[in-house]
């Protein structure tokens, strides 16, 4: 775990306990109507499975690929994202976020079909050799 992530942890939890202060409200008062332990193992689950484990691996993902190749894949996570809201929790897509969703996909195409164009052995070698160095 990077210094930034924790520094970045700690600045949010901060400014959530002055939040609470300045209204006058305990950090329980938010979610006193969750009495089943499992409800709360569920909650701790998800907070912890879906952005801290996602933040790392993507940290260490980033880590071991060039910024040009990540990129095109990682600018498309808002469009996954409101894609599966839509389609698991019908929440709705406004025309101006299915446009520009479409731009954000058809931006990430051409950004990848130029990388195909380049030369990327040195990408394919940094890849065959992820997991070598470190033992």
């Amino acid at each position: 775990v990077s210094g930034r992530f924790l520094v970045q942890a700690a600045l949010a939890i901060s400014f959530f306990v002055a939040e609470l202060q300045t209204r006058h409200e305990t950090l329980l008062s938010h979610w006193n109507h969750i009495e089943d332990s499992r409800q709360w193992a569920i909650l701790l689950f998800t907070s912890l499975a879906s952005g801290t484990a996602a933040s790392l691996f993507q940290a260490q993902g980033q880590k071991t690929v060039p910024a040009a190749v990540a990129q095109p894949l990682f600018s498309t996570f808002t469009v996954w994202s409101s894609l599966f809201a839509f389609l698991i929790l019908n929440e709705p897509i406004s025309k101006s976020e299915f446009v520009g969703g479409l731009g954000v996909m058809a931006a990430s195409f051409v950004v990848t079909a130029d990388l195909e164009q380049l030369n990327l052995s040195n990408v394919k070698k940094r890849l065959a050799n992820v997991g070598k160095s470190d033992s």
